[in-house]
C-alpha cells in the first residue's frame, strides 16, 4: 500500500496582467488626475483578482496613468521603492481635492430649477428627482435649505 504524501499546491505562475483590464479602450481603467479614490478602489479590485503582490501593484499601476500623471507618479517615493501602502498615501495626498464631492450652494439649486426641461416620461421625472436630491442633500446637511423650501423648489423646477 502506497502512502500518500501531502503536497503543497501553490498558484501556478501566470501572466500578472492576464486578468487585469486593458488600459486601452473607451471604458477602460484609466487615471487622468481626477477621482483617485474610485481609481484606487477599481485598480485594487482587479489587482487582488489577478493575485498581484504589493510590489507588482506599484510596477503595473503606471500603464493606467495618463501621460501627464505618469510624470507625477515617477517622482513619488512609494513608486520608486515599490511600497504600495506609501504610494497610495502619496496619491491620496496629492489628488484629494479632486476626489472631494462638490459642495453645492443655494445658487446651484436656483440655476437647476430655472432650467427649461420637458418631463413627458416617468424616466425624465426620475432623472430630475435624482439630480435634485443630489444638490439638496448637501444644502440640507448644512442647514442651508429648509424642508418647506426644498418642497417648493422641487415642484417649481418641473
Amino acid at each position: 500500500m502506497a502512502h500518500s504524501v501531502p503536497v503543497e499546491v501553490t498558484n501556478p505562475p501566470t501572466n500578472m496582467l492576464s486578468r487585469m483590464p486593458s488600459p486601452r479602450g473607451k471604458n477602460s481603467l484609466r487615471f487622468r488626475g481626477k477621482d483617485i479614490e474610485t481609481f484606487l478602489t477599481e485598480y485594487e479590485h482587479f489587482a487582488i483578482h489577478a493575485n498581484l503582490t504589493d510590489e507588482a501593484k506599484c510596477e503595473e499601476v503606471r500603464i493606467y496613468f495618463s501621460k501627464r500623471e505618469k510624470r507625477v507618479l515617477d517622482i513619488l517615493e512609494g513608486y520608486q521603492t515599490s511600497d504600495w501602502v506609501k504610494l497610495k498615501r502619496e496619491l491620496r495626498s496629492l489628488y484629494t481635492s479632486s476626489a472631494e464631492r462638490r459642495v453645492y450652494q443655494p445658487r446651484d439649486l436656483q440655476r437647476f430649477i430655472a432650467r427649461k426641461r420637458k418631463i413627458s416620461k416617468l424616466n425624465h421625472f426620475d432623472t430630475y428627482r435624482r439630480q435634485f436630491l443630489v444638490i439638496t442633500a448637501g444644502l440640507e446637511a448644512r442647514n442651508a435649505l429648509s424642508v418647506y423650501d426644498k418642497d417648493d423648489y422641487f415642484w417649481s423646477g418641473i
